[in-house]
């Protein structure tokens, strides 16, 4: 879909919910409240922060040996989630501050050059892929009608062959239209 006719179709979306808001009071709030619960709920499953901090809770004999960060000393892994974890508490204790609310992007803004200049003090690089593994170039690629024929098992994931003719697509010379 072209991408000014999705966010085009999303403002219009946004100005029309003004109109249902009449119908939006008859819903009761507890059933709102239950569908953005059960919402963020299913938002968890595979979630890094939510795993490992299950996993400081779970006997080292049941921890599953298949993650990347299993790998790594399990120090690490447990300095890492409370790190993660003191973050996002202090950044939901000053969003409710009212004269800070404003500052909120900044607060996320200042976790940037602290994942790049102060976690490589504590954790070696292997050490920080493993637990904050960086995303791969094929789950971001757009798909080309056409692109593939068969379609791989695992979703968001192609094969090599799938993956050729988007290489060439992006290599290819960009050509302008003349109309």
């Amino acid at each position: 879909v072209e991408t000014r006719w999705s966010n085009l179709l999303q403002s219009l979306g946004v100005l029309l919910s003004v109109f249902a808001l009449p119908a939006l009071a008859c819903i009761p709030s507890g059933c709102l409240d239950g569908t953005f619960l059960f919402l963020g709920m299913a938002g968890f499953g595979g979630n890094g922060l939510w795993e490992r901090s299950w996993l400081v809770l779970t006997q080292p004999s049941l921890r599953p040996d298949n993650v990347p960060y299993m790998r790594i000393p399990w120090r690490k892994t447990r300095l890492y989630t409370v790190i993660q974890l003191a973050f996002v508490i202090c950044v939901f204790i000053l969003a409710k501050l009212p004269f800070v609310a404003v500052l909120f992007p900044l607060l996320i803004a200042v976790l940037i050059p602290f994942r790049m200049y102060a976690l490589p003090r504590w954790f070696t690089q292997e050490e920080l892929d493993a637990l904050d593994p960086p995303e791969d170039a094929s789950d971001t690629q757009p798909v080309v009608a056409g692109a593939a024929e068969e379609t791989s098992p695992v979703p968001h994931t192609r094969s090599k062959e799938q993956k050729a003719p988007l290489r060439a697509l992006d290599s290819a010379p960009e050509q302008s239209l003349e109309i």
